[in-house]
């Protein structure tokens, strides 16, 4: 029973090493960055073809600067898992948004029924509100599933944020840019640290978790 937990502790530090590099902090920045040019050019639902643009980026990141350092890292079923569970959360939460911005398009014609007229009448108006709960809600979801527990902070940073601009007349787009800001530069604060700390390895090492 002991060494069954050493081996799930030793697991869970090694998932939070390998996912403390700071890459998916930046990525998920550049991604709500992003944001403010589909809100300038009414493109919101365009928005997952940032995603797809920048996940293999993401990926060749990881294999630049993450597997010199700690190898080809291979978790167990419940982490693997939990990995799938995230990735899943934003495909959904893209897919919501897509709708979103779908039906803000078909609305936009003649003839929409008043009880949606005055829900996107509202949401218009609210729009930042609106986003920060959504955005808090996809992050949160993918910070349960992952096991990731800052995509939280990221979450509520945003709401705070995008509150703050609703209520004060912000710009829509700055308020957006400056979540966006602040999660890449605690990216690349963790990517510095990481750099420090894990060195490269000699020759490339191949771990097996799980």
């Amino acid at each position: 029973m002991s060494t069954s937990m050493d081996l799930k502790e030793i697991e869970r530090r090694a998932y939070l090493s390998y996912y403390g590099d700071g890459l998916l902090d930046i990525f998920v920045g550049l991604v709500i960055m992003s944001i403010p040019f589909h809100i300038i050019t009414d493109t919101v639902w365009m928005s997952g073809i940032m995603i797809a643009v920048l996940l293999p980026l993401w990926a060749g990141s990881k294999r630049l600067i993450t597997i010199p350092r700690m190898g080809m890292v291979k978790f167990g079923p419940a982490r693997t898992g939990s990995l799938i569970r995230m990735y899943a959360a934003v495909v959904v939460g893209l897919f919501i948004t897509f709708l979103a911005g779908l039906g803000v398009f078909v609305a936009s014609g003649d003839g929409i029924p008043p009880w949606l007229d005055v829900t996107l009448g509202w949401l218009v108006e609210n729009s930042l509100l609106a986003l920060g709960f959504v955005s808090l809600g996809i992050l949160s979801f993918g910070a349960a599933m992952s096991r990731i527990s800052r995509l939280y902070g990221y979450g509520l940073l945003g709401l705070i944020t995008l509150a703050a601009g609703h209520f004060l007349g912000g710009s829509g787009a700055l308020c957006t840019a400056l979540w966006g800001a602040l999660v890449i530069l605690c990216g690349l604060f963790m990517l510095a640290r990481f750099l420090r700390e894990y060195p490269v390895a000699p020759e490339e090492v191949h771990n097996e978790i799980g």
